[in-house]
């Protein structure tokens, strides 16, 4: 399930996933490198879920306070 970027000024509606993804009450995740704010991820997993998703999980390397 790909999500492709959009604008790189602000995470708000940048993230949107493919027509007809197939994630209809599935379980989604995500992969990361860093974590900072959040945003990114927050977006991204709104998208999975708006598309559908039942839960959606991140697993991130190291988290910047």
């Amino acid at each position: 399930i790909a999500c492709r970027s959009g604008s790189r000024v602000g995470t708000a509606g940048a993230f949107a996933c493919a027509p007809r993804p197939p994630v209809q009450a599935r379980t989604g995740g995500l992969v990361g490198d860093v974590l900072t704010a959040g945003a990114t991820a927050r977006a991204c997993a709104g998208a999975l879920r708006l598309a559908g998703a039942r839960a959606v999980h991140l697993l991130t390397i190291a988290r910047v306070a």
